[in-house]
């Protein structure tokens, strides 16, 4: 796609330019330039009026289009007659600042392959779950290895000789035959 612009002094004020106006200097530029007249941009601003016109062509035709509104602005006269058609107000070309040129326009770039980042309710409850589930099994581990360690911990004697009294409990027959009597403690 291209693209041919050109820019025009105008005589009168910016509020002068309804979209009613813009419309009909659209309209204009499109007859004489042979294009549909959704193709041509305006762009309105102050210093005096000053319009830039995009035309929007294809790129094979775009040589075509520049050469047709090069010759219609060729002088503020020419310019001004291409306007004579437009109503309700008289358009009065000043001068040409920019004669027509062509400028390639990029195509737009593909369109971005849509990426789902959203993640179902049913996921969601899902992984949910699934991180306390993790959490709980932590848990649980961490708390079996600090059982163990205190476990280890209070069986461990110092130089491998247990201390402290130490009570022995018969086992079996001998025990049932003196129950009457109560073990001696022994010291080690």
């Amino acid at each position: 796609m291209s693209v041919v612009v050109f820019t025009l002094r105008l005589d009168g004020e910016v509020s002068s330019f309804t979209s009613s106006v813009q419309s009909q200097i659209k309209s204009a530029v499109a007859a004489r330039a042979g294009v549909d007249p959704s193709a041509v941009e305006l762009t309105i601003s102050a210093g005096s009026v000053i319009v830039s016109v995009r035309i929007l062509t294809p790129t094979a035709t775009a040589a075509s289009v520049q050469s047709t509104m090069a010759n219609a602005m060729s002088n503020p006269s020419s310019a001004t007659a291409m306007f004579a058609n437009v109503t309700g107000f008289s358009i009065t070309v000043l001068a040409v600042l920019t004669t027509p040129t062509i400028a390639n326009v990029a195509p737009p770039p593909p369109p971005l392959l849509a990426v789902e980042t959203s993640f179902s309710p049913g996921t969601i409850i899902g992984i949910i779950i699934g991180v306390i589930i993790a959490l709980v099994l932590a848990l649980v581990f961490m708390r079996h290895l600090n059982k163990k360690r205190r476990k280890k911990a209070g069986l461990q004697v110092p130089n491998g000789q247990p201390s402290g009294l130490q009570l022995q409990v018969p086992k079996g027959r001998a025990a049932q035959q003196g129950e009457n009597r109560p073990a001696a403690p022994r010291r080690v």
